[in-house]
């Protein structure tokens, strides 16, 4: 499972009875209302599953503006840390 497919079945084990989809990429994260703690939730678990941790500049919801934007961070990092899914 690549990247985008962790992040959408993350948000939607987190957000349950909201439609989260790859084809939701694009949309703007604030449209699932996903508050500070819910937002802190989403991070451990991703950190988790990817296995780095997150930077604190990227620690507030406003860092990304959506859920592509989210795995294009992860992906990054993970370029960086060399971690494999």
């Amino acid at each position: 499972m690549d990247v985008i497919h962790k992040v959408v079945a993350t948000l939607q084990t987190l957000l349950p009875g909201r439609s989260i989809s790859i084809e939701s990429m694009e949309q703007p994260l604030s449209q699932y209302a996903i508050d500070s703690m819910m937002f802190v939730s989403l991070v451990v678990a991703l950190e988790s599953e990817f296995g780095f941790d997150f930077d604190d500049d990227h620690l507030v919801v406003s860092a990304f503006s959506t859920v592509g934007s989210l795995a294009a961070y992860i992906t990054e990092n993970m370029a960086i840390n060399e971690v494999s899914i």
